[in-house]
């Protein structure tokens, strides 16, 4: 997504992410795409789920899998609160 001018920006090639998609701790050279399932957990409630954290794949960045999580489906949490086992 990129911004618009008229909004105060003067770079309009400035890519842009959503708050909900968290940053990974692996390599920036590595794909993460087909990362095995496990379980999910909110910091916030506690909520346990089974499931992948929605990460943004550096490979493949318009790439979305509509089975992660990218908020807690409990309390609405964001994706950096979120941990995967």
């Amino acid at each position: 997504m990129y911004f618009n001018s008229k909004f105060g920006n003067r770079n309009p090639m400035r890519m842009a992410r959503g708050r909900g998609i968290a940053q990974s701790n692996l390599s920036s050279n590595e794909c993460l795409c087909n990362r095995p399932h496990g379980f999910v957990l909110c910091n916030v409630c506690g909520y346990l789920t089974k499931g992948r954290v929605r990460y943004f794949c550096p490979i493949h960045p318009q790439t979305i899998f509509l089975l992660d999580i990218a908020q807690c489906p409990q309390c609405k949490s964001y994706g950096f609160m979120l941990s995967e086992y």
